[in-house]
Formats: C-alpha cells, structure tokens, sequence
C-alpha cells in the first residue's frame, strides 16, 4: 500500500522523491485512513475501521517522532512573535511558517486549529485594549469640547440676563443705557 503510494507520487512528480515528499505521502496516507476510520465508526462498520487503524500504526512507524502539544504550542507561539500578524487574516503566514517545523511531525489539521484559536484569543485581547484606547482617545478630545460648550452656554446666558438687566433699565428714564443698531444690548467698558 506504501509502496503504491510513493510509486504514484514519483510518477506524478517525474522524480525521486526526497526524505520530506516520502513523509508527505505517508502524512497523506496516514490522514486518508484517519478520515475511513471516522466514517467507517459512523456507518457501525467497527472491523473496516480497526483495519485501517492497524494500517496507520504500521505506517506510522515510517514518520519522524511525533511532537508533543505544548511543543507544537511553542513553536507556534515563537512564529507569531516573529510574524506579528495584524489580524486573523493572517493566519496562512503563520502556517507557512510553522509547516516545516512541525510536518509530519504533528496533524497540521491541529496545528490550524491552534493557531486559529490563539489568533482568534489575542486579537480579542487587543481588541478590547483598542477599544479601552479608543474611548480613552474620544474622551480627551471630548471632554474639551463640552468643557467649551458649556462655558459658552453659561456666557450665553449671563448675556442674556445682563440684556434684560439693561432692557428693564432702558424703561426706567433716569437710567440711560445705549442700544446697539442691531437691537441687542452688550456690556462693553468705557
């Protein structure tokens, strides 16, 4: 069954094949038999999916040491302080970093999977510092702005007392108050 593999893949490639496309094939055939044995376990088909799990503990044997979790952790932790990605839609340049430290080492379906999470976990941690900075931004541009609207409100108003104060003098004839052309009434000191 290997040996079909390889043969296929030489053919496909039209060369011999390195140590790295030789653990490709295996990676593949090892998944193949992974995805039946799902299947198989679906349909109650329990002899088909022992088979094939001889068949992956056989061709097992043939792949590099398998890594641990908190290896593999690791390594994607040290590839994303490298990458520094910018969103989650930057996912495929951390895999591609990660790929060839990990393949065929570790089911890079998992690794995905971690990465996924721990960009979908940190980008929602900056996200909430972001929005943290953000109403701290808004707020000291803000709170000057009300600070100055409501100073002018108060002005506003004291204008408009002093204007009744001169109006209500104007109607008294032993005061003399001036009135500005344009009908309202401002202090100005003479």
């Amino acid at each position: 069954m290997l040996k079909s593999a390889i043969q296929l893949a030489k053919i496909e490639l039209k060369h011999d094949l390195s140590d790295n496309e030789v653990i490709d094939v295996i990676s593949k055939q090892i998944k193949m038999r992974k995805d039946s044995i799902a299947e198989f376990t679906k349909a109650n088909r329990n002899d088909l999916a022992t088979q094939y799990q001889n068949e992956i503990d056989i061709l097992s044997k043939y792949m590099p040491s398998q890594l641990s979790l908190e290896e593999v952790t690791k390594i994607i932790d040290e590839v994303i302080m490298e990458v520094k990605p910018e969103s989650v839609k930057q996912m495929g340049l951390i895999i591609k970093e990660v790929s060839p430290k990990v393949k065929g080492r570790f089911d890079m379906g998992e690794v995905s999977k971690i990465v996924k999470d721990k960009l979908n976990t940190d980008f929602y941690k900056c996200s909430l510092d972001y929005e943290r900075d953000l109403y701290t931004i808004l707020l000291l541009i803000l709170l000057p702005l009300y600070i100055t609207y409501f100073t002018l409100a108060i002005f506003d108003i004291l204008n408009d007392s002093i204007n009744i104060f001169f109006k209500s003098a104007s109607n008294n004839p032993d005061k003399t108050v001036d009135k500005p052309e344009n009908g309202e009434y401002n202090i100005s000191v003479r």
